[in-house]
């Protein structure tokens, strides 16, 4: 049976001042950790933000994750609070596609209350061209991306 969340085993970089284990706030409604090998980006969002705040936290993030030379990103979105309509998503998405290195692959974990977001977000990047998928459980997001960039092309 595949695991919910990360494994206690992973090699997370706990003093990583590019992913802080911050509690999260009404300003940054998400926890973040890195995993070392390989290195993956992984953010724990509690709910969504106005599209204009989520526009700028976006290319800041992008900044990050092409700084700290990330290999992927996974976004918990599993018990998050939704709060946009579809439309809304738009602008996010073309943050992502601007802001996060090409070759970055991103992964939404989603649950029943967040599935319509993630299919949604997921067929946005696609179109973007930007590599994306979405899995209910932690261990077949993680196995996807460990397949990827292990690949020739990863």
């Amino acid at each position: 049976m595949p695991r919910d969340h990360a494994p206690q085993d992973l090699l997370l970089t706990e003093d990583d001042p590019l992913a802080p284990l911050t509690l999260w706030s009404e300003d940054e409604p998400w926890r973040a950790a890195s995993l070392s090998d390989p290195r993956i980006y992984l953010a724990r969002m509690f709910r969504t933000q106005p599209v204009h705040t989520a526009e700028f936290h976006t290319l800041r993030l992008g900044q990050t994750l092409a700084e700290g030379g990330y290999r992927a990103i996974m976004f918990d979105y599993r018990e998050a609070q939704i709060d946009h309509d579809a439309a809304a998503f738009e602008p996010v998405a073309d943050a992502i596609a601007a802001a996060f290195p090409r070759s970055l692959i991103i992964v939404f974990l989603h649950d029943a209350g967040s599935h319509g977001f993630a299919k949604r977000m997921v067929a946005l990047l696609q179109d973007r061209s930007v590599k994306t998928g979405r899995a209910r459980s932690f261990d077949p997001a993680f196995n996807a991306i460990l397949r990827a960039v292990s690949s020739p092309a990863g």
